[in-house]
Formats: structure tokens, sequence, C-alpha cells
């Protein structure tokens, strides 16, 4: 299966598919009016799971998704940064564990 990294702004939506070997297969931006050519898109690029970074506006976006049968994950900017600094606190957890670090 391959991964879609979809930015949705008020405009313009930004997409990024790769693949499990995390090969980019296509880097594409489209205005959000043109949702036949978003659409033709994912369909050549067949089953995939998307992250979709986005603040409002986005419910189009995730029931096209998942009408072609592809699973849509909703995050936002805060997400994402709140998901990467537990990420760097589990790390230096498990070094502090490892170097036995009181």
């Amino acid at each position: 299966m391959d991964f879609v990294g979809i930015d949705l702004h008020n405009k313009t939506i930004s997409l990024c598919a790769v693949n499990q070997e995390r090969k980019v297969l296509e880097r594409k931006r489209f205005y959000c009016s043109d949702i036949e050519r978003i659409l033709e898109l994912f369909q050549e690029i067949g089953p995939f799971q998307a992250v979709v970074e986005a603040i409002t506006g986005y419910e189009w976006l995730v029931k096209a998704i998942e009408q072609i049968g592809s699973r849509a994950d909703l995050t936002t900017q805060e997400g994402l940064y709140r998901e990467m600094v537990e990420r760097q606190q589990r790390l230096f957890t498990q070094t502090a564990e490892a170097l036995q670090w009181d």
C-alpha cells in the first residue's frame, strides 16, 4: 500500500505519494476547486493511506478518499508538533534508561 501526505489550504492542496520504501511516486499541487484532477490522481495511485493536515474544510477531501476505498487520517500542525515532542521525550527516556541515568 502507498501513502499520501496531504497539506490542505483554503485555495490549494499539496500532495506527496510514497511507496513502502519511501520512494516518491508523485508530488503535485492543485487548486482545491480542481476536484476532478485530484480524484484522477487518487485513482492513478491506487489504494493508499493518507494523512491530511488541515484546520477546516477537509470534510470533502476525507469523503472523496474514503469513497475510493482508501483511508484518511486527519491531523493539525499542533497535533504533529505534539507527536514530535512526545517521540523525542520517549527517545530521551529510553536513552537515559539504557545508560542507567537517574
